[in-house]
Formats: structure tokens, C-alpha cells, sequence
């Protein structure tokens, strides 16, 4: 009967683990946003949340809270023109130009957060 009990309770335990919801992540956990790419309806975002890569929708992304918006930011990106790009491809006027601007910005912005802050600024950069 032991056993029996023992099962039931690992059983729920994996169930849990199963099914865990993919917006919910436990406060010790950090994201790491890798890229954004246009998908069918909505944006798609690329992350590792602790040692797993996922593809998650932005807005299922954003849902996340502040893990998601403090990725984003040290990417290098804007959440508003994430946000605007995201609702152009859900209102069917995107522009593949303004993904890749959004893209050159985040790479400006990471490089800038990037840099050393020890030292002034390289005048070569």
C-alpha cells in the first residue's frame, strides 16, 4: 500500500511538471532574448529560459513580465517598436525594413551597453 502511495504522488508530481504553464517561470530563472523574427500572425521571439532555447509569440513573451522586459532591454531592443512591429503583423501592413532597422538599432545599443565602462569611450568604434 506504500508503494501505492508513493506512486500516486510521484504521478502527480510529473503531471505538474508536464503540464506546466510556459509563461510561469520561478523567480531565480533568467531569460536571455537570442532573436525576433516575423511569424504568421504575431512576432516571434527566440529566448533561453535557463538552459533551454523556446519560441515563444510576443505576446505570450510579454506576458512574462519582468524577466521578459529586462531581456529585451539588455539585448538591446525597444519594447515599444517590438510592440509596433507586432501589431503591423497583426493588422497585415508589415514592413520587413522596419524588423531590420529595429535589428542594426539593437546591435548599435548592445555594443554601446557592451563597451567597457572603465575607460572613456574608443574613438575607433
Amino acid at each position: 500500500m506504500g508503494c501505492l502511495a508513493s506512486i500516486i504522488l510521484l504521478w502527480d508530481g510529473m503531471r505538474e511538471w508536464l503540464v506546466k504553464d510556459k509563461t510561469r517561470l520561478p523567480d531565480y530563472m533568467t531569460i536571455d532574448l537570442i532573436g525576433v523574427e516575423r511569424g504568421p500572425d504575431d512576432l516571434v521571439v527566440t529566448c533561453l529560459r535557463g538552459r533551454f532555447r523556446d519560441r515563444l509569440l510576443w505576446s505570450n513573451f510579454k506576458a512574462i513580465g519582468q524577466p521578459a522586459i529586462v531581456a529585451v532591454a539588455r539585448a538591446g531592443w525597444h519594447i515599444q517598436s517590438l510592440d509596433d512591429i507586432a501589431n503591423s503583423i497583426r493588422e497585415g501592413r508589415f514592413d520587413e525594413l522596419e524588423l531590420e532597422r529595429a535589428r542594426e538599432n539593437a546591435k548599435k545599443n548592445l555594443t554601446w551597453i557592451n563597451r567597457s565602462l572603465s575607460g572613456p569611450p574608443s574613438q575607433f568604434d
